[in-house]
């Protein structure tokens, strides 16, 4: 059975990066390849005031140049239930890097890959060769 026809319930993820492609990318493809609603935030500050309105997310994309911001570490400790946070990056994290969060997903992506990661978790995906 298709990937998007076993997940008929949709996922709600945070995607937190400040590259406006990458969020059209994850916002578009998504759905496509499963049953997610996504919304963006650019910044940690658009993502506090968005979480801050009330949005629940089951799964959490966080680039790691933006997750300096430790508002955002307390938000997700505050959520129930709480989000899987994974982060996002396009380089090699050290352990001390990816204490705190769920897991790593690392760019570049395959969507369907992604999509397995969020609804299978939490395993962390591995990072591509050659970086």
């Amino acid at each position: 059975m298709p990937f998007a026809q076993r997940h008929r319930r949709a996922v709600t993820v945070l995607a937190i990066d400040d590259e406006p492609s990458i969020l059209r990318l994850l916002q578009r493809g998504l759905p496509h390849v499963g049953a997610f609603e996504v919304v963006t935030a650019h910044s940690s500050q658009e993502a506090v005031e968005v979480l801050g309105a009330g949005l629940l997310p089951e799964v959490v994309l966080l680039d790691h140049g933006v997750a300096a911001d430790r508002r955002l570490e307390e938000l997700f400790a505050e959520l129930r239930p709480r989000p899987r946070v994974l982060y996002f990056t396009g380089r090699r994290l050290s352990d001390e890097e990816r204490a705190g969060v769920d897991g790593v997903v690392y760019k570049p992506l395959s969507l369907q890959r992604l999509a397995e990661e969020l609804t299978d978790g939490p395993s962390p995906l591995p990072m591509p060769a050659g970086k």
